[in-house]
């Protein structure tokens, strides 16, 4: 990973950032002692976004307690506390994140600055509908575990790229085939997400296992297709707890939720990376998500599987 070792260039790219570095300690009366799903490996090397980073991990980890703790209801103002700071400091964290793109002339500004827009969006609708719900426990469930997911992807992903820019396109796709695209986005976002081992790929054909939780994506635009992914319950409570550090006694909304995005995003990452090989810019458009609980099982019969330290992981397109 780059880091900034030259201290005159670390203070130039920084100077954009630190003017409104000020509301950074704002987070620590709020967010009190919990645990953390930050990982060193998230680290970008610019240590104003790094704490900010720290800082937004840390009140997802608080919402994620509070959630799963002995009584959810009774803390369900705190939950709502929570929720508000979780969404004022991300917009205030982008902010900070787009001046530091700016200022070293990332060619990928607006690109990362539609991510960001588009969660905003996302995270108002999901905050109508806990409105609407009166925050219930469901609610505030889901709400955090695609904010988990899309937080711990962001930044080990996304937010990479503009410490390690050279300035080089290389696309790593030779093919064009979309299964095979699938699943070297998967090993890619396990392994740099969750920290998970791949021990291994191979296919079946097989209907996926009995106890798995399935998400199945429609893509009605760019051709048309549908993408299942399948979570053993063994797996989906260990990638649950690699993110979060925090152990399910079963899957339940939270896991849902966590897994219905990690499966959007590997979707998106794959086909933006295929329309790439091709020529083809723009957005990749929104699938539709299904999720089958354990016992719901889609009809696919062809599938691969990544096998993982913490159970196997498939994916099947048709």
């Amino acid at each position: 990973m780059l880091k900034y070792n030259n201290s005159h260039t670390n203070r130039t790219k920084m100077r954009s950032i630190l003017v409104i570095g000020w509301w950074q300690n704002i987070c620590h009366a709020m967010l009190g002692r919990v645990g953390n799903m930050w990982k060193d490996s998230y680290a970008t090397g610019v240590d104003e976004i790094d704490k900010q980073h720290k800082s937004l991990c840390h009140a997802v980890q608080k919402l994620l307690t509070i959630i799963e703790g002995d009584n959810p209801e009774a803390s369900k103002q705190e939950c709502i506390d929570t929720i508000l700071f979780l969404k004022d400091y991300a917009i205030k964290h982008f902010v900070s994140e787009e001046l530091y793109m700016t200022s070293i002339n990332f060619p990928e500004l607006e690109k990362h600055r539609l991510m960001h827009n588009a969660l905003g969006h996302t995270v108002g609708i999901f905050e109508k509908k806990m409105v609407d719900e009166d925050f219930s426990v469901t609610s505030i469930k889901e709400f955090a575990g695609f904010v988990m997911a899309w937080l711990a992807y962001h930044m080990a992903e996304e937010d990479q790229k503009f410490v390690n820019y050279t300035g080089d396109d290389k696309n790593v796709i030779e093919s064009g085939a979309h299964l095979a695209c699938l699943t070297l986005v998967a090993c890619g976002v396990l392994v740099n997400m969750a920290h998970l081992e791949t021990q291994e790929v191979y296919n079946e054909l097989a209907p996926a296992d009995a106890d798995s939780v399935c998400i199945v994506l429609k893509q009605l635009r760019d051709g048309g297709y549908q993408v299942a992914f399948s979570f053993s319950a063994e797996a989906a409570l260990g990638l649950f707890e690699a993110l979060s550090l925090m152990r399910l006694n079963k899957v339940n909304e939270l896991a849902y939720a966590t897994l219905s995005e990690i499966a959007s995003t590997i979707n998106n990452r794959a086909l933006s990376m295929l329309m790439s090989t091709q020529g083809q810019g723009g957005v990749v458009a929104q699938p539709q998500v299904q999720v089958f609980k354990e016992g719901q099982i889609p009809d696919n019969s062809d599938w691969v599987y990544i096998k993982t330290n913490v159970g196997r992981i498939g994916i099947s397109l048709k």
